[in-house]
């Protein structure tokens, strides 16, 4: 199959996808374009994280995370969608206290929800620095 085949059936089969399912594969497809150029490190871990949206709560684990973000593996397919806000509370091992943390998802896929940290906790930056340092010794 030539490169022209192979865009065109792409686009033939992306159109018959609805406006939101458009939408996610747009994000899926940026996702994997920047994948090699991100702002910070991530760091594979396992965090217990309690995501806040609305009235709702969902109690997920944070698999990999970093200064800008992270990705949260869910037990069941995620009800939230691209760009939707949320508020992530979870501990890391240097700090006592919980940090909440607003983020904004920004991929949804069958095993999770990758999401950008917008407004944050002021200790978050330094918690997860030190974090990344304590996986690397």
């Amino acid at each position: 199959m030539t490169d022209n085949l192979f865009l065109d059936e792409i686009r033939g089969k992306a159109a018959k996808l609805s406006l939101n399912k458009q939408r996610q594969l747009l994000t899926l497809i940026k996702s994997w374009l920047n994948s090699d150029d991100r702002m910070h490190q991530r760091r594979g871990v396992s965090i217990p994280v309690r995501i806040v949206k609305e009235d709702r709560f969902f109690n997920e684990r944070i698999e990999n995370i970093s200064k800008g973000g992270a990705f949260v593996c869910t037990s069941r397919p995620p009800r939230l969608s691209a760009d939707h806000e949320i508020l992530l509370i979870f501990n890391l091992a240097m700090e006592p206290e919980p940090l909440k943390v607003k983020a904004r998802i920004t991929r949804v896929s069958e095993t999770g929800i990758a999401v950008q940290f917008n407004e944050t906790d002021p200790r978050l930056s330094d918690s997860i620095e030190k974090e990344m340092q304590n996986k690397t010794a």
